[in-house]
């Protein structure tokens, strides 16, 4: 029994001595545009091609990342919401808020899925349209 309890408090002691794991903070993207900037939280830095859509083409975008901060910069007016494509091939969406350098919960209510449902339809309804006529 003596044996038992000095073990478990070698054990005890060992792993009270133990150095704290340093935590991994959190990454981020920050994509500036003319009027306001978009913020995309990472779990890690992702140097590499990123791209973003631009008109139904993924275009890309030069990052510059220092330690676990990325900058983009993209030479227009943003919409309500970009979409990222990161180097690993995830798609990220972002909803821009009025507040520089941040960005709306990630989550979407219904009424936004419906408005971006009805202006993808209208979208493609234009793009039909525009078929039909050239032929």
């Amino acid at each position: 029994m003596g044996r038992i309890l000095l073990a478990l408090a070698l054990l005890t002691g060992c792993l009270a001595c133990r150095k704290p794991e340093a935590v991994a903070s959190p990454a981020r993207l920050v994509v500036h545009f003319l009027d306001q900037d978009a913020v995309c939280g990472l779990q890690q830095p992702m140097p590499g091609t990123w791209t973003f859509m631009d008109a139904g083409v993924w275009r890309p975008l030069d990052t510059v990342w220092s330690d676990v901060q990325g900058r983009a910069l993209i030479g227009r007016t943003a919409p309500c919401w970009v979409m990222l494509q990161d180097p690993e091939g995830g798609i990220h969406r972002i909803v821009l808020s009025d507040a520089p350098d941040t960005v709306r919960s990630q989550g979407t209510t219904d009424r936004e899925d419906a408005t971006d449902q009805a202006e993808g339809l209208f979208i493609v309804w234009l793009w039909l349209g525009h078929l039909f006529v050239d032929h």
